[in-house]
């Protein structure tokens, strides 16, 4: 039976938060404790209270009731009493009953809570093993911050998203052909850079019309849950605080004419200082030399105080030279500030080209080569030492990462991903008719016998209701309207009725069907009217022809003969074959030949002059598009998709769906709900339902009440939008690790060991140490020096057997003993324990200097070599940022400092007595 005398300490097994307990009075019956630190008082049993001992060590560091802390180097008892010996930190020794202890101390660490008899059963130690063993790995990982997407993982989208992403402040322009997944490359990146603390505060701008997308993407992807910003979102706001809006999310989607419109909320949002803003659709920030629209001037503000900038755009061709220096110039304005100088730099690109083409060929240089990359690359290596593959490629990069704008620029064309990547073929069906309403009476017969899904786009809002109430009203058949006089959410029910299988056939959508949405459920197109502008015809195409169509695209373009709408089909499709595929060239073709095609559009019957017309385009975009593939079109290929760099990181991501990996994740889901209180039952191969139990100790993110079901594998979950698509960076997986990690589930226990071919009655404990480091996780320490996780087991003899008793087989064979049980053997073998502990924690300390030896050396090799060719290619080529530079260099010598500064925590402790 315990014995109490007042003045003792002791804590609550029952309820460790009330802090340290003082034992007030006692007799043989009953115990009165304070518990001072929350004003509370319990009375207990003495036969059967729940309370431990509190005797501190030698060496330990606590802190004294006035606030000071100091360490204990001698420990004593007068009257039943504990005395300490020891010194404060800034020398003094001191004399400190245990009555002068500080009430709030919580002994949190594990060999606290063993002495204690704080337990915890052998399911949450094989947790918290499992967890701390986990986290190490995914620290190092080449795909961290990739992996957690819903998507089908892409070389060239892994590859921006790696490249961009690990800049500390990243400032790009994505600008791929329509279809190609801009939205996924900034999804990835904003991910990945929220994952890893490098952004916390993001503002993502989008036109009005995909507002609700974004959101549907950023969680349905990415599981980002970003808020809304509108004006009635602000106004309830302000009515529960007077702080600017915006600073109460963290991540906000808002629309541009939501801005523009409200000039108080366009400040508001500039005031907020975000750490990134993503702006879709930036192609429509009107920039002239002369003329600089409100939008712009807007966007060149939050540009100038954010560190971190997105620009999704069109495509350089579709922009101009002007248009496409616009968007560079918002990126860095320092060195993008002379549009004239920027054209003649240009002109360099073809050269640059020219010579990674012959370093890939592999060929012996002539002189002639040898002299144009000379001029290129001054310090261009020997004929000799070219000969060496390693050498060539290592040239190939040097020469992109000087010449052209590949650090800033990423564009990625369908001919270049071609390779990797499946596309669905273009088929063109055209039909001549004599009015405008025989082409509507070909829509409606078509649609009532084929009864397929069909995107249907013409210029106005106004045709496309006026369609909407023929179809609908008078044909019958199920339709809904899409434009701009409709409310967000009105668009949002359409899309998504559309959507449904037993939904809209079809879906009528005015010009702005053509930007962002995407329904690529659907491969039928019809195009009701066709723009002047090629790239608008492209992004109309793109709704459907994108990564994820399935099946080959038909697009349907009713004509009336000799209309402007018969002459712009028969261009764009004979003189551009811009139907068949995405032509880069049109809008420069378009733009140098304005006047000759609007004369042929004004005798749109003189077959002449349509040939004419059609004949001289051909021989236009001939020597345009040659034009783009001699120049910057193969910089900027290569430098957007570099495979041998992608490959790796798609191979390292499969490696980790294998069904070994997943079903070590579905062996840690299991877990994880057993120490949680989750009901885990099965429903399907790869498909479980999650739902909170009677004991369900909370803290799970996405579980409701009713439960979730989950899968593990991504290409069901692809298939299924329903199923939470669950990986080791959802934040349901990502906050069971944070709340095991940081809580202390499963860090002491006690139990028997059977088949561990030792004799019995051993007396065994099993220590996890991990290596600490304090710093921020923006510097991702742990790619250089992760929290290794150490076991140790240690004998009676103080032997390490880690070794001849691993984890697994321990695991399998350990058996619970009841907590009285535990509580005597603890306390009858502290004496011996106390020295095996200390064993143990001197074989683990050997492990660190190794350890940080290796971290400093991988800085050494990975970030030091980066900063010197960022250095060295700023003299070379001026989109490299000096501030980049000076981020990269404080990151290496704050890395430093921190792993020389990391120590060893122990995280678990677990006695086994051998039977």
């Amino acid at each position: 039976m315990q014995k109490f005398s007042p003045g003792q300490r002791w804590i609550s097994e029952a309820e460790p938060d009330l802090g340290l307990g003082l034992v007030i009075e006692a007799d043989v019956r009953s115990v009165r404790i304070a518990f001072l630190s929350c004003g509370e008082e319990r009375t207990y049993a003495v036969s059967s209270a729940p309370l431990s001992r509190v005797l501190l060590r030698e060496g330990e560091r606590v802190r004294h009731g006035e606030g000071w802390h100091f360490t204990v180097d001698q420990v004593a008892e007068e009257q039943g009493l504990a005395a300490y010996r020891g010194h404060r930190d800034d020398g003094e020794t001191v004399a400190v009953p245990e009555t002068q202890l500080a009430h709030d101390i919580q002994l949190n660490a594990p060999r606290d809570r063993l002495f204690t008899n704080q337990l915890d059963r052998h399911s949450a130690f094989t947790l918290r093993y499992e967890t701390l063993r986990q986290r190490a790995r995914l620290e190092q990982s080449d795909v961290r911050g990739l992996q957690g997407a819903r998507i089908s993982p892409l070389p060239h989208q892994l590859y921006i998203a790696s490249e961009v992403a690990s800049r500390p402040s990243p400032r790009v322009l994505l600008a791929d052909e329509v279809g190609l997944g801009k939205t996924i490359e900034a999804g990835l990146i904003l991910h990945h850079q929220w994952l890893t603390e490098r952004c916390q505060r993001a503002l993502i701008v989008v036109p009005q019309a995909l507002v609700s997308q974004w959101l549907l993407e950023l969680m349905r992807r990415f599981n980002l849950a970003a808020a809304h910003f509108d004006e009635e979102r602000c106004r309830a706001a302000e009515m529960a605080t007077d702080d600017n809006p915006f600073v109460s999310e963290q991540l906000v989607v808002c629309s541009l004419e939501f801005l523009m419109a409200e000039p108080e909320r366009a400040e508001q949002a500039l005031a907020a200082h975000w750490d990134l803003a993503v702006i879709d659709e930036a192609h429509h920030l009107g920039w002239t030399p002369e003329a600089v629209s409100p939008e712009y001037q807007w966007v060149e503000r939050l540009a100038r105080q954010t560190a971190g900038l997105l620009l999704l755009t069109a495509t350089p061709e579709q922009l101009g030279r002007a248009g496409h220096f616009a968007r560079l110039r918002l990126l860095d304005p320092a060195r993008f500030n002379d549009l004239e100088q920027f054209v003649q730099e240009e002109s360099r690109y073809e050269a640059a080209a020219d010579g990674v083409d012959w370093l890939m060929q592999g060929e012996p240089l002539s002189q002639e080569q040898r002299q144009t990359l000379q001029a290129l690359y001054p310090e261009l290596p020997s004929d000799q030492a070219l000969k060496d593959e390693a050498a060539r490629q290592q040239l190939v990069r040097d020469l992109m990462d000087r010449h052209g704008t590949g650090r800033v620029l990423f564009r990625n064309t369908r001919s270049h991903v071609s390779d990797f990547t499946h596309f669905p073929r273009r088929h063109l069906h055209r039909y001549v008719h004599s009015d405008e309403v025989h082409c509507e009476d070909w829509l409606v017969e078509w649609l009532k016998s084929h009864r397929e899904k069909v995107l249907v786009i013409c210029h106005s809002a106004e045709r496309a209701v006026a369609l909407e109430q023929r179809l609908q009203l008078k044909e019958g058949i199920l339709c809904a309207a899409f434009h701009e006089g409709m409310g967000l959410l009105a668009r949002d029910r359409a899309a998504a009725w559309f959507g449904e299988d037993m939904g809209a056939q079809a879906l009528l959508c005015s010009e702005i069907g053509s930007e962002g949405r995407n329904f690529q459920f659907a491969h039928h197109l019809v195009l009701m009217d066709l723009p002047d502008q090629p790239d608008v015809l492209e992004q109309r195409i793109g709704r459907l022809d994108r990564i994820g169509q399935a099946q080959d695209v038909d697009i349907h373009v009713p004509v009336i003969e000799g209309s402007r709408e018969a002459v712009l089909m028969r261009w764009y499709d004979e003189g551009l074959d811009a139907f068949s595929a995405p032509c880069p060239a049109a809008s420069a073709v378009r733009e140098s030949m304005n006047d000759t095609i609007e004369q042929a559009m004004s005798h749109a019957e003189d077959g002449a002059v349509l040939d004419a017309l059609i004949e001289q385009t051909r021989e236009a975009h001939r020597v345009l598009k040659t034009k783009l593939e001699k120049g910057r079109d193969r910089l900027l290929e290569r430098s957007s998709c570099d495979i041998d760099r992608a490959q790796p990181l798609l191979d390292c991501l499969k490696a980790q769906e294998t069904p070994q990996a997943e079903e070590v994740l579905l062996s840690y889901l299991e877990q994880v709900c057993d120490n949680f209180g989750v009901d885990f039952e099965m429903l399907d191969t790869d498909v479980a339902l999650m739902r909170p139990g009677d004991h369900y100790r909370g803290g799970l993110r996405d579980l409701s009440d009713e439960g979730r079901s989950v899968t593990w594998h991504r290409q069901q979950a692809l298939e299924r939008e329903d199923l939470l698509f669950l990986t080791w960076e959802h934040p349901l997986v990502t906050d069971a690790m944070d709340d095991v990690a940081g809580s202390n589930m499963g860090a002491a226990s006690v139990g028997t060991l059977e088949q561990s071919g030792l004799p019995e009655g051993q007396l065994l404990v099993e220590c996890l140490f991990r290596i600490h480091h304090v710093a921020p996780r923006s510097l991702e320490l742990g790619r250089y020096l992760p929290p290794q996780l150490f076991r140790i087991v240690i004998d009676a003899q103080q032997r390490h057997i880690s070794s001849a008793l691993p984890f697994s087989k321990v695991a399998m064979h350990v058996n619970k003993v009841p907590r009285e049980t535990a509580k005597q053997v603890i306390d009858s073998q502290r004496s011996l324990l106390e020295p095996m502990l200390d064993r143990a924690e001197q074989i683990a300390e050997g492990a660190l200097a190794p350890a940080i030896e290796k971290g400093l050396q991988k800085i050494t090799q990975e970030l030091e070599p980066e900063l010197q060719r960022l250095i060295t290619l700023q003299a070379h080529n001026a989109s490299v940022r000096s501030d980049e530079i000076d981020q990269l260099g404080v990151k290496v010598e704050a890395a430093k400092e921190a792993v020389n500064e990391a120590t060893l925590k122990m995280e678990g402790v677990r006695v086994l007595v051998t039977v």
